[in-house]
């Protein structure tokens, strides 16, 4: 019962320091991804605009 309010408080920041490293060494992945993704957004767009 003496260590669930410690680890209530720092499960948060266990996830948030997961979340970090998980966001950091996955930075370069998300960007490739989301410029690809952008990309085809657009050159989809471009084509149905030229059709």
């Amino acid at each position: 019962m003496h260590y669930c309010p410690s680890l209530s408080f720092l499960s948060p920041l266990l996830l948030n320091l997961a979340y970090l490293f998980y966001h950091i060494s996955y930075r370069r992945i998300g960007v490739c991804l989301y410029w690809n993704s952008a990309l085809l957004f657009v050159r989809s767009g471009i084509i149905e605009n030229l059709n």
